[in-house]
């Protein structure tokens, strides 16, 4: 029996500042498909999907991850860091909306 083991790429959506609990949960599908479960493979593939501005809102927790629960500890900050900004600017939106499209710049300052 070979002791290689298959990988199977996730498939990570583009990060969606305006609603970042659902990206995650889309993102924990993924995990599901491809059999993840390891903490740090989860982090880490979090940390590779995300762009330099997100990444920026969280360095600390890149630079520096917990010895447990790194994945768990990025979720919760970059939850909690976009609800805020969401919050702060005014924009609502709990569901799909073309609306939304349209005040992604008030979420952008």
């Amino acid at each position: 029996m070979d002791s290689e083991m298959t990988r199977v790429a996730v498939r990570a959506p583009p990060f969606w500042e305006t609603n970042s609990e659902l990206w995650f949960i889309q993102l924990e599908s993924q995990f599901q498909l491809t059999g993840i479960s390891v903490d740090e493979t989860k982090f880490h593939t979090v940390v590779a999907s995300l762009d330099s501005k997100v990444l920026s809102c969280v360095a600390d927790i890149v630079r520096n991850p917990p010895s447990d629960a790194m994945y768990d500890a990025l979720k919760t900050r970059i939850l909690s860091h976009f609800s805020q900004r969401v919050q702060n600017c005014g924009c609502y939106f709990k569901t799909c909306s073309w609306a939304m499209v349209n005040h992604l710049a008030c979420c952008r300052r």
